[in-house]
């Protein structure tokens, strides 16, 4: 299944997380309130754009189902 921003958006508001699937069935998981660790610096809070990460997935090639050609 393609990655879309409304998809996204609705799936997201409704659950607080989200994960993608790579080609390869890697799995990442995206929460409502998103944050990068960094070992050396502690937690680094960033805006989140439904729209963003929607065209990032497609770029990337990530999916909202594990892949079946594996």
């Amino acid at each position: 299944m393609k990655t879309t921003k409304a998809y996204i958006e609705k799936h997201i508001n409704k659950h607080g997380t989200i994960t993608v699937y790579s080609p390869e069935n890697i799995s990442l998981e995206i929460h409502k309130e998103p944050y990068i660790t960094r070992a050396d610096r502690g937690t680094v809070v960033f805006e989140m754009d439904c729209k963003d990460l929607a065209d990032y997935c497609d770029k990337m090639g990530l999916y909202l189902a594990p892949s079946k050609n594996i």
